[in-house]
């Protein structure tokens, strides 16, 4: 159980190291992004943008991953079955892109980040591993950061830097998930 701990644990890892990469070469690739005011979906349009589908299947498998991790530690399906939907989503969301249809792409990535934040809100709540004061603070901390920078984009927060704040926070629950050890 621990070397496939291990395993998701640098699976998860090598996702979200494919997801950074890819979005920080093609932000710096695509002329005149401006990764300060517009979206990582909007990667997507410029002249490699089918790169893209590459970072959506890297972040899907960091949250598939910390799913997995969360169900070998016997946390309830419930939240488990949560972040497998969300991983689906992230890689619908990859396939269908800005370019294709505005909607569901955006709908993909709105349901994909609402699952992982009621994963966040739950975790400490279903899961006996995660039960600690340090749990609910990371887990809701997390949430509460990738909420908060989701509202505030565009209002008091460029949108591009609330976006990237919104996944930072996510990638560091997730990342945190799956590299815990439990019991």
């Amino acid at each position: 159980m621990i070397g496939s701990a291990r395993a998701l644990a640098l699976l998860g890892t090598g996702g979200v190291l494919i997801f950074i990469g890819v979005v920080c070469v093609l932000s710096g690739a695509q002329p005149g992004y401006d990764p300060i005011q517009q979206f990582m979906s909007e990667l997507a349009l410029g002249p490699w943008g089918g790169f893209m589908i590459v970072a959506f299947v890297g972040l899907a498998v960091l949250v598939a991953a910390s799913a997995a991790h969360l169900r070998a530690s016997g946390t309830p399906k419930l939240l488990t079955h949560t972040l497998a939907l969300a991983a689906i989503c992230l890689v619908g969301a990859g396939a269908i892109t800005l370019g294709d249809s505005v909607s569901v792409h955006v709908a993909l990535v709105a349901l994909a980040f609402a699952l992982c934040g009621l994963a966040m809100y739950l975790l400490p709540r279903l899961a006996r591993t995660h039960g600690r004061p340090m749990d609910h603070l990371i887990s809701w901390g997390a949430g509460l950061v990738m909420c908060a920078a989701t509202a505030l984009g565009g209002l008091l927060i460029p949108v591009g830097i609330a976006q990237r704040l919104s996944a930072g926070a996510l990638m560091f629950w997730l990342l945190w998930v799956v590299w815990r050890r439990h019991g």
